[in-house]
């Protein structure tokens, strides 16, 4: 069961079932305790002196109306029988009853009338039958003996359960048991409903926002609740809305950075133009201008990663021999520090975008370089799940509070990477969303006793 929604309607629905439950086996012990208490004792030896008190005085021929009134009454059919189980109206006993009085009678004959008060037992006064069919197996009357001047009767209630029907009964049971597995199933329903409506409208938010829709909200349904629901709805409405002024600031940042630097960027090309009609710098110059032209790509593929961030886009992913693109830029590396080592086994082919993962490889091995003046390592793993590149450097590390922050953009750490070394702090940045638009993951470790290990994971899948 995953759906919270069941979940709380079913929790719901147990807890009364068990309340119900327990209510019915209270009543079931309250019918039995009846059952055994001396009010019950009383209730059937009332009955029993006013059967025996109307034949006393009436006689036998009325006994009848008085069976019927008393059945009219109380629902209970009662017999009065003289010492021997005979019935004193003249009517036959039932069968059942007839029997079991009769092989009483013959175990006790010797003692008929020294040992009346053997005829019966405990359990024949009480034991109440669970059906209402006397031609039930387990039908056992209550037998009550009365003693009137020196002559003995016995009192026999055919169907006990009558006297506790008020606290329970087979169709009364089954009515009260529906009618509240109904309500209780409507009550679990609207208060199910009622809690899982701002809980379903809060994950269609979150799930609008994971999507880019940084403008959804809540809304007036839940953040008007006066309960703790409602609460969570606004501070959800809250955080939507810094967050979405924080992206859309970053952005907004990124755009006006890559249009301030545009701007020199076209007058150093016109001072170019000009530069080259002199004799004699033309080499200088056409260096200036190829830096130009990689300044202006840097700047275009951080308007890409820009887009991609606020709304992402198919970008152009094929199989890639990692192994290859890995080789070049340690080539291209080594050509001015010859200080970078590659450490690959087995060839990797991943479905990648070249040119991202080239330019997140080539900032992360670059700021290595920078901060490192020994060995750069990198080395490539890979399992059945992963590929993990490791880039590791000598340099002095950086302070633990900001291992997460260097992959945003602009942040620089002073302390152990100098200013001196140059760059805005985009570069990790740049690194960290172009891993990201591969569904991977890069994170920063610092090494013992020193040095920085970049670590980079992308899924095979």
């Amino acid at each position: 069961m995953r759906s919270l929604y069941l979940k709380v309607f079913l929790a719901f629905w147990l807890v009364m079932l068990l309340v119900i439950g327990s209510n019915m086996m209270v009543t079931w012990l309250l019918a039995k305790q009846f059952q055994n208490s001396q009010s019950h004792n009383e209730q059937v030896a009332t009955y029993a002196e006013q059967t025996l008190q109307r034949y006393l005085d009436q006689g036998s021929d009325s006994l009848n109306d008085w069976y019927r009134q008393l059945h009219q009454l109380t629902g209970l059919r009662v017999l009065l029988l003289d010492q021997r189980a005979r019935s004193l109206n003249g009517e036959p006993l039932p069968p059942r009853l007839h029997n079991r009085l009769h092989n009483r009678l013959q175990r006790l004959a010797p003692n008929r009338d020294t040992d009346h008060q053997r005829l019966i037992s405990p359990s024949d006064r009480f034991d109440s039958p669970p059906h209402r069919s006397m031609m039930a197996p387990s039908f056992r009357p209550i037998i009550w003996p009365i003693e009137y001047q020196q002559r003995h009767y016995l009192f026999v209630v055919l169907n006990p359960h009558e006297l506790i029907d008020h606290l329970y009964s087979g169709a009364a049971l089954v009515w009260r048991l529906g009618l509240s597995i109904l309500l209780v199933g409507l009550l679990s329903f609207v208060m199910a409903r009622y809690l899982i409506r701002p809980i379903r409208q809060l994950q269609r938010t979150s799930q609008q926002l994971a999507q880019g829709q940084l403008d959804s909200r809540v809304g007036q349904q839940v953040s008007s609740r006066k309960d703790e629901l409602g609460q969570l709805g606004q501070d959800f409405d809250r955080m939507a809305e810094r967050l979405q002024t924080l992206l859309q600031g970053q952005q907004q940042l990124l755009r006006d950075v890559s249009h301030e630097l545009r701007t020199p960027l076209a007058r150093q090309r016109v001072a170019l133009e000009l530069a080259r009609k002199k004799p004699g710098s033309m080499q200088a110059l056409d260096r200036v201008e190829h830096q130009a032209e990689l300044l202006d790509e840097l700047i275009g593929e951080i308007l890409l990663l820009a887009r991609l961030d606020s709304q992402p886009e198919q970008d152009s992913k094929h199989d890639t021999n990692l192994n290859r693109l890995l080789q070049t830029l340690t080539d291209d590396c080594n050509f001015d520090h010859s200080r970078v080592r590659l450490e690959a086994d087995q060839p990797v082919v991943l479905k990648i975008d070249p040119k991202l993962i080239n330019r997140a490889l080539d900032n992360v091995i670059g700021n290595a370089l920078k901060y490192s003046q020994a060995e750069v390592s990198i080395q490539l793993e890979h399992d059945e799940n992963e590929v993990m590149i490791r880039v590791r450097d000598q340099g002095p590390g950086i302070e633990p509070s900001m291992l997460n922050k260097i992959f945003e953009p602009f942040v620089r750490t002073d302390q152990a990477r100098s200013r001196q070394q140059g760059g805005w702090g985009l570069g990790l940045a740049i690194a960290a969303r172009a891993i990201k638009q591969h569904q991977g993951d890069i994170s920063a470790t610092n090494l013992d006793p020193h040095g920085l290990e970049v670590t980079i994971r992308l899924p095979r899948a």
